[in-house]
């Protein structure tokens, strides 16, 4: 009995062996002696399953072999992808073989590592052509791919001073284009604008404190061309010939580069001068109305009366008692025959 039991002990010792030595061919791709072990290992132990599944795994080792010699050579010329494709088919053949898993992980590390690179250095190119919403998309696709990377975010805050210089750039290139074009209110916000990017800018700071001052200049000499009515009042008259003298000044710094500003000059200077010049207006009534020129003068009952007007508009008012009131508002200019009748002709009734 002691014999037998010695016997198997001895006969397990080699299927184990023999089993660890079939293993190791497996793994390391040595057809010529996995062939020679699994038939011998079958008979030895054909009831082990661990016998059963290395055996089962020895014709497939063709296959593997060739998979993994394609890979190897696909890694070697670079195309990772296909390396990581060849590996993962033959690990789906035999899903037991632990040195091809351990490759496996090794070139799909590498394979990471690949498209890391390339999408820094993408995000490179197209940070040098000005292409910051593509520069970003790779610098984030990279941060993706490596997360504990530092590359991508010292890249990304890169980009974003890129931007932010080419963004005040293009700002200081649109004032520039303004100014040159007189366009001061829209020069105005274009520098703010690159102010509020960043308020040490000195190009922005002097540039604002040249163009405020010609944009409310410019404001006010609009101001005075499209509300003309309103120069018959002496206030808004004597403001229009302060802004005018305002600009007269601004032009004789910069006459030769300021054709918009001379051509509002002009304008101005007409409106003013039109509306400084007294025009004879003729007013009729039934000498029986009391006349009012609104906040010019109170001229009584007339018949017929002939009062010296800027040019504007006007209200004439008559009264008369015992009778409703007349309002009556006229524009007085030049091309008129600036003819008033006013007279109270509805008679109350009590």
């Amino acid at each position: 009995l002691d014999s037998l039991n010695g016997l198997e002990a001895r006969l397990s010792d080699e299927i184990d062996s023999r089993l660890a030595l079939l293993l190791d061919a497996i793994e390391s791709g040595d057809e010529a002696t996995a062939s020679a072990i699994g038939p011998l290992l079958s008979q030895m132990a054909p009831d082990s399953d661990a016998v059963f599944d290395a055996v089962e795994r020895v014709p497939l080792m063709p296959a593997i072999t060739e998979l993994e010699t394609a890979a190897k050579a696909s890694a070697e010329q670079g195309r990772l992808s296909m390396a990581v494709s060849q590996v993962d088919e033959a690990l789906r053949i035999d899903p037991a073989h632990q040195r091809l898993a351990k490759v496996a992980r090794q070139y799909k590390s590498a394979l990471t590592q690949q498209r890391f690179e390339d999408a820094m250095t993408k995000g490179f190119a197209l940070l040098s052509d000005n292409d910051f919403a593509g520069a970003r998309a790779s610098f984030q696709s990279a941060r993706n791919i490596l997360p504990a990377a530092d590359g991508p975010k010292a890249a990304l805050a890169q980009l974003e001073e890129a931007e932010t210089l080419s963004r005040l750039n293009d700002l200081l290139s649109q004032a520039a284009d303004l100014a040159a074009k007189e366009q001061w209110a829209k020069t105005v916000e274009v520098l703010e604008a690159a102010l509020a990017i960043d308020v040490s800018l000195v190009e922005a700071s002097d540039g604002l404190n040249q163009a405020r001052p010609l944009a409310e200049l410019f404001a006010k000499l609009d101001t005075i061309v499209e509300q003309q009515a309103r120069l018959v009042d002496p206030v808004v008259l004597s403001e229009a010939q302060l802004s005018l003298s305002e600009a007269d000044a601004a032009l004789a710094a910069s006459a030769q580069t300021s054709p918009v500003l001379k051509d509002k000059v002009e304008a101005v200077r007409s409106a003013v001068a039109t509306a400084s010049t007294p025009l004879p207006v003729v007013i009729t009534s039934d000498g029986l109305t009391e006349i009012t020129i609104k906040r010019v003068a109170r001229l009584g009952t007339v018949s017929s009366r002939t009062v010296s007007l800027r040019p504007g508009q006007y209200q004439f008012l008559g009264s008369r008692d015992g009778y409703r009131d007349v309002l009556i508002t006229a524009s007085i200019n030049a091309t008129s025959d600036n003819r008033i009748d006013v007279r109270c002709e509805e008679a109350i009734i009590r």
